[in-house]
């Protein structure tokens, strides 16, 4: 399993919730695409869990809004 930092490239707000440049969790996960499929469920749940944004919603669960980085 490989562990990732996702973390917010810019500013967004939409739908009433605002997302901030740097803002980062952490999620381990054997998925190859993490912006799609369960892995896209999981690191939305973990968004909704810390920061209380939902991601799909904002349409920001995309690499335009996400860079996404390998750390294990």
């Amino acid at each position: 399993m490989a562990k990732y930092r996702i973390t917010v490239k810019m500013h967004k707000n939409a739908n009433g919730m605002v997302i901030d440049k740097g803002m980062s969790v952490e999620m381990v996960t054997m998925a190859p695409n993490l912006m799609s499929g369960p892995a896209a469920v999981q690191l939305n749940a973990i968004f909704k869990g810390v920061y209380g944004v939902d991601l799909k919603a904002m349409n920001a669960l995309s690499v335009g809004y996400l860079d996404v980085k390998r750390i294990g």
